[in-house]
């Protein structure tokens, strides 16, 4: 069983990393970026009334608000990312 590499960025937002695919979970538009292929790279955006996760890829990209709060957890998690893509 492989394990999950996961953060909340908000009460409903989860992303998770599996080693193969980044996937996001409970948003309408839920995404899943694959890591060799499309090499996604996550970004906190903090603004005067909105902190923002975008996620850049090869021919994609998302993004939404997060929880200011979470914030440092995201950013974390997207650290853990870049140091696991090949």
């Amino acid at each position: 069983m492989t394990t999950c590499d996961e953060v909340w960025a908000d009460d409903s937002t989860v992303l998770c990393n599996d080693g193969h695919v980044l996937e996001i979970f409970g948003r309408v538009d839920g995404r899943r970026f694959h890591l060799v292929l499309q090499r996604p790279k996550i970004e906190v955006i903090e603004r005067k009334r909105s902190t923002r996760v975008v996620i850049t890829a090869i021919h994609s990209s998302s993004a939404f608000d997060c929880d200011p709060a979470r914030a440092d957890d995201v950013r974390a998690f997207a650290a853990r990312l870049a140091a696991a893509l090949p």
